[in-house]
């Protein structure tokens, strides 16, 4: 029993959208491995590129299909179907594989952030180390203690700087936030150099003083600075997390733009072959004049699958100044090739 042309079609065309479905997801995944590490990231690109070439071949064997029968389409759908499985499967491992990977991350940051707390633990103990050990006064014992605060006032001018520079870059609002607290560590810093002039004119008799007031100044001015640097730390997470969110969105209406017009082309492609096998049955005069605007609607094919290879070697960013210009294509084809079918219905 022949296969209706009609079902055929359909099948065809729901077999292509299951196929879509898979390649919006390799997309999705594509952007989320951005954030693993450089090791996970060359495992993930090696299991997707087997997952996008089975998708390519899996759409090659839908593109070249011809079936006459209906048993001739369920043989095929069964092979298809096996193919679909596959996909399917492997973006499963691949989602396996990124829950292993986040928990190692995780677990990466969380080390990172137990060292550099230990780090500066270690810091403060060295700081207040060398100020112990100047306790004991003497000149020797003095010079040294002034080449400790002008040390830390230099080092900790550069990191309230850096921190200035890195709030530069946020949001209104969290920079606006952020500069509060680094207003604050500015006038605890100048607190300080006022007491440089001290540390240079200490004398036996204000040695301890002058010591406990610096320790406790900068002691200060050290837990500030952390709860500020964290501070900016999570503001720069979150201006980071918007950005690749951003990203993620514009890539996905690119991929999007290329799967439909890929489609709309492949459909004005047998739209604009089966008026040609219509236009065959007229007579001359009438042919002739219809062949006319099948040319027309050949070339406008031919200069949007041209568009259509400039959209796939387009930058990040010069692919949206193309799609305006590509659906004012596919609007006046689809106009000329409406035109075209009027008046073959007229001259039939």
């Amino acid at each position: 029993e022949d296969y209706s042309e009609i079902q055929f079609e359909e099948a065809r065309a729901a077999a292509g959208q299951q196929l879509q479905e898979l390649n919006q997801e390799m997309d999705e995944l594509e952007v989320q491995a951005e954030q693993l590490s450089e090791e996970a990231q060359v495992e993930f690109n090696e299991s997707m590129a087997e997952l996008r070439q089975e998708a390519a071949e899996a759409q090659q064997q839908l593109d070249e299909l011809q079936v006459e029968t209906a048993q001739e389409w369920d043989e095929f759908q069964v092979d298809y179907a096996e193919t679909v499985d596959d996909i399917q499967n492997g973006l499963a491992e691949v989602g396996a594989f990124f829950a292993a990977a986040g928990a190692e991350v995780a677990e990466e940051a969380d080390q990172a952030a137990d060292e550099v707390q230990q780090e500066s633990a270690e810091a403060v103990e060295d700081i207040d180390q060398s100020l112990d050990v100047a306790e004991a006064y003497s000149e020797q014992a003095a010079a040294e203690f002034q080449q400790e605060v002008e040390a830390n006032m230099y080092e900790y001018r550069a990191r309230i700087d850096e921190l200035q520079a890195q709030a530069d870059q946020l949001d209104d609002a969290a920079q606006a936030e952020l500069n509060e607290e680094i207003a604050e560590l500015n006038r605890e810093w100048d607190s300080l150099d006022q007491q440089v002039d001290q540390v240079q004119a200490v004398t036996a008799e204000n040695w301890q003083d002058t010591v406990n007031s610096f320790e406790t100044g900068l002691a200060e001015l050290e837990q500030n600075y952390d709860q500020a640097a964290i501070q900016a730390g999570l503001a720069q997470e979150e201006l980071e997390q918007e950005v690749n969110e951003t990203a993620a969105e514009v890539m996905q209406e690119r991929a999007e733009l290329e799967r439909e017009l890929d489609a709309n082309i492949y459909e004005y492609r047998a739209r604009i072959d089966d008026l040609q096998l219509q236009a065959e049955q007229l007579d001359d005069a009438a042919q002739a004049e219809l062949n006319e605007q099948i040319t027309d609607l050949n070339q406008q094919l031919a200069n949007l699958e041209q568009q259509q290879e400039e959209l796939e070697a387009s930058s990040e960013t010069a692919w949206q100044e193309m799609e305006s210009g590509i659906n004012q294509a596919l609007d006046e084809l689809e106009q000329s090739f409406e035109q075209a079918a009027a008046e073959f219905n007229d001259v039939s």
